[in-house]
C-alpha cells in the first residue's frame, strides 16, 4: 500500500522498487542527507553529538516511566537503485535492551529519510495534444483544420518525509510500554505528523544545524480482511487479519505551486487505530471535518472499536483556514458518524481541551469502518464572543479618543490661561523690554 497524505500511521506502508541493478551494497557514512539529491536515505546510529541526518538514541519507557536504552547491534541499510536510477535504502538496522525480567529483546529499526527531489510515482514527458474544431461546421463551409500542440506533461508526485517503524522478533513490548525513538535532522521541516499509539507524542527541539525530534509511542493494532479464492473450485475464503505495527510518518511540505508555509505555523498531530484517514478540509466557517476508515471486526467477530487523537495548533488552524471560526471557540464538539450506517454502529465518547495556543481533540470506542469527523464550535457561541470582543474593542477605542481631546483639550486650554511676563533688560544707556510666558534677558543685558 503505497503512502499518501490520506493515509494513516496505522496502515502498512510498504514501498515496491524496481531495480536496474542487481548489484547491493553498503551506503555510505554521511553527517547529513542532501534535500536536492533524489534518494531514500537510511539512518544510522549517530556517532558524534554533531553529526545530524541520524538516529541520537532509541529506549523502551515501561508504565513507570523507567527507561531500559536499547543498543544498536548491527546496520544493515542495503541500498538499490530504482527505475529511475534513484538510489534507495532500506534504513534498517537491529536493536537490543534488557527487559525488565533481565531477558533480551530484539527487534529491528527502520528508519528513512525521502528528500523532496525524490519521485515516488509519475513522470515528465512530452506529449501531442490534437485539437479540432470547436462546433461542426455545415458541408457548404470550409472545415477548420485540426492542430497539434506539443505540451509539458508533470504526473510526478514527490513526497519527502521521515518514515520509522518498529518490529518486535522475540516478544512484544508488555503492557504500558512505550518505544522512544530520538533523531537530528538537517533540512526536514514537519507539515503533517501521523503517530503511532493512543498515547504517542512528538517533541521538536533547534539544534546546531537542524533540529533534534523525539517520537514516543506504543504499537497499533490493526484488522483487515484477506480474501483467497481456491483456484480449483473457485470457493472465495475470507479470514481476518491482525497486524501489530510501530510506526510513525512526518510529511516535509510537497513541492507543489500552492504549497502554503502554514508550517511555519506549527502542524497537526494524528493517532488512530484506524487504517487510512483522509485530510482535514473545513466545513463550514465553525467547524473542520475528515474522514477515518477502518475493518469493524475482530478476528472473534466482535466489533472492533476504534480511537482518533488529533492536535492542531490555532495558528495553523487560522493559517491553513483563514475564515476559520474554530479557534474563537471554548467548547468543542467532536461527532463521529458513520457513512455506511449499521444497527450495530456505536457513536463511542469524545473529549476536547485548548492548551498550550492548540486544539486537542479525541474520541475513542466508536466503531469502526466509513467514518465521517466532525469538530465544531457552537456558532451562537462564536457570535456571543466575536460581539463581545467588538464591544470591548469599541468601548476601548472611544475610551483612547476621549483621552486623546482632553489631553488636547487641557493643552489648549493651559496655553490661553497661561498668562505672559513683561520685564525690563538693560546694557549700559540701552534698555530692552521682554514679553513672554517665561522671559529672559538677551544675552549681554540683565534684568532691571
Amino acid at each position: 500500500m503505497r503512502f499518501k497524505s490520506k493515509l494513516l500511521v496505522g496502515a502498512v506502508a510498504t514501498f515496491l522498487f524496481v531495480s536496474n541493478s542487481a548489484q547491493v551494497s553498503q551506503s555510505a557514512d554521511r553527517t547529513n542527507v542532501d534535500p536536492k539529491t533524489a534518494m531514500v536515505a537510511g539512518l544510522a546510529n549517530c556517532k558524534n553529538v554533531a553529526e545530524l541526518d541520524c538516529i541520537e538514541s532509541v529506549n523502551i519507557i515501561n508504565s513507570q516511566g523507567k527507561s531500559a536504552v536499547a543498543k544498536q547491534t548491527s546496520q544493515v541499510n542495503d541500498s538499490t537503485t530504482d527505475s529511475s536510477n534513484q538510489v534507495v535504502e532500506t534504513g534498517e538496522s537491529t536493536w537490543q535492551y534488557t527487559t525488565a525480567s533481565g531477558t533480551t529483546n530484539i527487534f529491528t529499526l527502520t528508519t528513512t529519510l525521502t528528500t523532496p527531489t525524490f519521485v515516488v510515482d509519475g513522470s515528465l514527458d512530452q506529449v501531442e495534444v490534437k485539437t479540432g474544431p470547436e462546433e461542426e461546421s455545415s458541408e457548404e463551409e470550409e472545415k477548420p483544420a485540426t492542430t497539434t500542440e506539443v505540451i509539458e506533461s508533470d504526473t510526478r508526485y514527490f513526497e519527502p518525509k521521515l518514515s520509522l517503524s518498529a518490529e518486535f522478533s522475540n516478544q512484544k513490548l508488555m503492557a504500558g510500554e512505550q518505544i522512544q525513538v530520538k533523531i537530528r535532522t538537517s533540512w526536514l521541516a514537519i507539515e503533517e505528523a501521523f503517530l503511532s499509539g493512543k498515547d504517542s507524542e512528538i517533541k521538536v527541539s533547534e539544534v546546531a544545524g537542524g533540529k533534534s525530534i523525539t517520537l514516543t509511542g506504543s504499537e497499533v493494532q490493526i484488522y483487515y480482511l484477506e480474501k483467497t479464492k481456491n483456484r480449483i473450485t473457485g470457493q472465495v475464503t475470507s479470514i481476518i487479519r491482525t497486524l501489530d505495527k510501530f510506526e510513525f510518518v512526518l510529511l516535509h511540505p510537497k513541492q507543489i505551486k500552492d504549497n502554503s508555509d502554514c508550517y511555519l505555523k506549527g502542524f497537526p498531530t494524528y493517532a488512530t487505530n484506524g487504517s487510512s484517514l483522509s485530510s482535514i478540509a473545513a466545513s463550514s466557517n465553525s467547524s473542520l471535518g475528515f474522514g477515518l476508515s477502518g475493518y469493524k471486526l475482530k478476528p472473534d467477530n466482535t466489533a472492533n472499536l476504534g480511537y482518533l487523537r488529533v492536535r492542531m495548533p490555532l495558528s495553523w488552524i487560522q493559517c491553513k483556514f483563514p475564515d476559520s471560526e474554530l479557534p474563537l471557540g471554548e467548547t468543542i464538539k467532536v461527532v463521529v458518524s458513520s457513512t455506511d450506517v449499521s444497527s450495530d454502529f456505536k457513536a463511542g465518547t469524545s473529549k476536547f481541551s485548548i492548551s498550550d495556543g492548540a486544539l486537542d481533540v479525541s474520541a475513542e470506542g466508536f466503531t469502526l469502518g466509513k467514518l465521517d469527523i466532525s469538530i465544531s464550535a457552537d456558532p451562537a457561541e462564536i457570535a456571543n464572543k466575536k460581539a463581545a470582543a467588538e464591544a470591548e474593542a469599541k468601548a476601548k477605542a472611544e475610551a483612547e479618543a476621549k483621552a486623546k481631546a482632553d489631553e488636547i483639550a487641557a493643552t489648549a486650554n493651559a496655553k490661553a490661561t497661561a498668562k505672559k511676563t513683561t520685564i525690563t533688560c538693560v546694557k549700559g544707556k540701552l534698555t530692552k523690554k521682554i514679553t513672554q510666558l517665561k522671559p529672559k534677558c538677551p544675552a549681554g543685558y540683565k534684568k532691571k
